[in-house]
């Protein structure tokens, strides 16, 4: 009897450490990965998108995540202070087409991954092709686009639609069109736009061209010296059939299509049909002028279509708001891609390399979408259209007119001198042609 019961009792024992030895294994604590993201919507967008995999995911992929926002003063910085360490604290870095080309030493190299990976429901194909070659150097994909911003025109579709069926507005369309540009212009969609057109309506649009014009000026440039705005120019740029780079790969300032977009800010400025107060402006204060009826056009972050088409935040013209592409020969819209990449360094790659991936699939980017990023997935943006009109556009825009410059590892840099000159002509401090020599002067200088 006593025999009987050690025994029971020996495989009562017994049967508690196979469960806990069992039970342990099975329940193994997932890896938890950081990484860091640039703070703002983009930032308030993606963290739906963690939340998500870390409740609904991560029980089966055994990976956590977290995000870890920098403040945006002195963000790059941080990030190149850590890279150049060859800090293993975060897991992937959050990056940009326009400063991609100076992480990419610090960056894995993702090609391999996803050709090698099935990822059901994504994968590298399921991102728009603009947006993988926008984080591409050197043939090598260096990071994920995870958010597709582009730079358009905005325009109020009333004073458009208005002009393009009022007899008396056209009169007068043409008489300032004769009287400043030599050449008496008919009025057209936006969307057939050169630049003559744009620079037409903006002076009809001005009171100082047209006393009865229903706001004060035509546009409100972004002429600020800060490089951003050295962007907005640079699509300017390329619409009238420049580059930052000959094909051969050489500096392209010093050139005709350059001194004329340095000269269309000149001349707005000049002619009074954009602000002089424009040399102190960057994204918000075109904004408030279009949404006070003060301004019609604006070369515009598209992401600010939302804001001015929003009832109540926009009450004067949130009905009112048009898109199109940049004016020009060709029509474009610079691509900003933003997103992030896996840190060389890490001890968690593997990991990473598993939250990149579910990043690129329709799944994920539907939440972002939802929540305020723009996801640079066709689907999602054709899916999500019926409730956010925009995004309509934007798939139909990436596809067709989307491009970025790139100068490696001097992107920012040479977006710096753009900006700094393209405030000086806007101006009056020095003019066109002046102004895109010492250009390519400080853009060879920055390349050498």
């Amino acid at each position: 009897m006593k025999l009987a019961r050690v025994v029971l009792m020996a495989c009562v024992v017994l049967s508690l450490l196979v469960a806990v030895v069992f039970g342990t294994a099975g329940a193994t604590k997932p890896v938890t990965i950081s990484m860091v993201y640039w703070p703002g919507p983009e930032a308030e967008a993606m963290e739906k998108v963690v939340k998500y995999y870390n409740e609904k995911i991560s029980p089966k992929s055994g990976v956590k995540v977290e995000m870890v926002l920098f403040g945006r003063e002195g963000f790059f910085e941080k990030e190149a202070t850590m890279m150049a360490a060859r800090s293993s604290d975060v897991d992937l870095y959050f990056t940009c087409s326009y400063i991609v080309g100076q992480h990419a030493p610090y960056l894995e190299t993702l090609n391999d991954y996803f050709a090698k990976t099935k990822i059901e429901g994504g994968g590298l194909e399921n991102i728009l092709p603009v947006c993988v070659d926008a984080m591409t150097v050197d043939g090598q994909v260096k990071g994920l686009t995870l958010d597709a911003s582009i730079n358009l025109l905005l325009y109020r579709k009333d004073l458009i639609n208005r002009l393009l069926t009022d007899k008396e507005w056209q009169a007068k369309y043409q008489e300032i069109s004769k009287r400043e540009l030599g050449k008496a212009l008919t009025p057209k969609q936006p969307t057939e736009w050169n630049w003559d057109d744009f620079m037409a309506t903006a002076l009809f649009l001005s009171k100082a061209h047209n006393p009865d014009s229903p706001t004060e000026y035509g546009t409100a440039l972004q002429a600020k010296n800060m490089w951003p705005n050295g962007k907005v120019w640079s699509a300017v740029l390329r619409s009238m059939g420049g580059s930052w780079f000959d094909d051969k790969g050489k500096p392209a300032f010093n050139s005709p299509k350059a001194i004329a977009a340095l000269k269309l800010y000149a001349d707005l400025v000049k002619k009074d049909a954009s602000p002089k107060a424009c040399i102190n402006y960057e994204y918000t204060e075109p904004n408030e002028a279009f949404k006070s009826g003060r301004v019609a056009l604006l070369l515009q972050w598209g992401v600010a279509y939302n804001e001015l088409s929003n009832k109540e935040v926009s009450p004067l013209v949130w009905d009112k708001v048009g898109i199109a592409p940049h004016p020009g020969e060709r029509h474009v819209v610079w691509l900003t891609s933003m997103g992030v990449g896996v840190n060389k360094f890490s001890k968690n790659k593997e990991a990473a390399l598993k939250w990149l991936g579910f990043l690129t699939t329709t799944e994920a980017m539907k939440i972002y979408g939802e929540s305020g990023g723009v996801p640079p997935v066709a689907e999602v943006l054709t899916g999500l259209s019926a409730k956010n009109p925009y995004f309509g556009y934007a798939k139909d825009y990436l596809a067709k007119y989307a491009f970025s410059e790139k100068a490696k590892d001097k992107t920012v840099d040479v977006l710096r001198v753009l900006a700094k000159y393209v405030s000086a002509v806007s101006g009056g401090q020095i003019d066109p042609e002046t102004a895109a020599g010492r250009i390519q002067k400080e853009v060879e200088d920055l390349l050498k």
